[in-house]
């Protein structure tokens, strides 16, 4: 309802509402209305008339005294919630205590768990599966080659436990490929953690074409170090954190998987690879060769590893051979790996009147 000239007032509310048959509703234009119950012993409440409260005995106004009622709790009833309550975080407290004195933890060289109380020393002499592990008794002995405990001296040196770790921790020789892309991963984007943030930003206002272009011209930015920390940032919406870098990468991957959403080289998507899911190969397309987008792609999916993104899958396992040092001739090809179902014919062909064919000796 629009207001007076000098506001609002009883009469046109009055007016407007009936004589105040029904519910008004008031909505603040600059600040949130304040809907904190006023005390008792508020002066709003001076002329209303009040009643005792049979079981704390203060007196409220009758206006407030149902809810009250429901609420209202005696000072003997406060007094034995409170020490319920106090008793309660003693008996957490001594749970804790007991948990913190059982808690495992595992040695970040030999992967081995042990307590927390005795894991520091362990750690500062293990060395991993380097040499035979020792296990330290209450002596802080080692059996020697004749059998004979003899004393040991240990002499904390923080250089040769880094070096330890390091050397326990190493990639390179790491056997399972899985664990080895993690340590590769972490150690690359530890040494490069102080270094200078890339900010990626889309505006997802903009249609899915002029997305794209945005994402390949970030990826073919030359002299960028990929492995220094990702902020990304999305433009007309309001998300933040770690779900808007999942986005990005996610949207990365899926566009090398199914293809860019701009026309290069008279297609209407642009594809890097083509066939079917589990035998992508490169896109033959001299146009695609000739360009940097094979580049970018590359950057793409090493930038996506180094930060936690999806991997790029689907990939025909003759080209990961390849791609992974491989040579071409020793690579398994699959016919599957054949993205035209034309040649695919012509080949399966082939391939049966080299079976077929008699050899020369009969």
């Amino acid at each position: 309802m629009p207001p007076d000239e000098s506001g609002y007032n009883p009469k046109n509310l009055k007016t407007a509402t009936n004589g105040f048959k029904g519910v008004l509703y008031i909505a603040p234009l600059q600040i949130e209305l304040d809907t904190t119950a006023l005390p008792p012993e508020s002066e709003s409440f001076n002329e209303m008339p009040k009643e005792k409260c049979q079981r704390c005995g203060v007196s409220y106004p009758l206006l407030i005294l149902t809810a009250h009622i429901n609420t209202c709790v005696t000072s003997e009833e406060a007094e034995q919630t409170g020490d319920e309550a106090e008793q309660t975080n003693d008996d957490a407290d001594q749970t804790s205590d007991e948990a913190e004195q059982t808690k495992q933890a595992t040695c970040p060289i030999c992967q081995k768990e042990m307590s927390l109380d005795v894991i520091e020393i362990h750690a500062s002499f293990c060395m991993g599966d380097s040499i035979q592990p020792l296990e330290l008794n209450a002596s802080m002995e080692e059996p020697s080659t004749s059998g004979v405990y003899m004393p040991l001296t240990y002499t904390a040196d923080p250089s040769n436990a880094a070096k330890a770790t390091s050397e326990s921790h190493d990639w390179k020789i790491e056997p399972d490929k899985n664990k080895a892309a993690s340590l590769y991963t972490k150690e690359i984007i530890h040494q490069h953690e102080t270094g200078k943030s890339l900010l990626m930003t889309m505006d997802v206002r903009m249609d899915k074409e002029d997305q794209d272009r945005e994402l390949v011209a970030f990826y073919k930015q030359n002299g960028i170090e990929w492995a220094c920390p990702v902020k990304c940032k999305l433009q007309g919406d309001a998300a933040i954190g770690e779900g808007v870098t999942r986005h990005f990468f996610s949207t990365v991957i899926q566009r090398l998987q199914h293809g860019f959403n701009f026309n290069m080289g008279n297609t209407a998507r642009t594809c890097l690879f083509e066939g079917e899911p589990g035998h992508l190969v490169p896109s033959s397309s001299q146009f695609l060769i000739e360009s940097d987008l094979f580049l970018v792609a590359g950057r793409m999916i090493g930038h996506a590893f180094l930060h936690g993104g999806p991997r790029l899958a689907g990939v025909s396992q003759a080209m990961v051979h390849v791609f992974l040092g491989g040579s071409a001739e020793t690579a398994t090809v699959q016919i599957e790996d054949c993205p035209d179902h034309d040649i695919r014919e012509t080949i399966k062909l082939m391939l049966l009147q080299c079976i077929c064919w008699p050899s020369e000796s009969g």
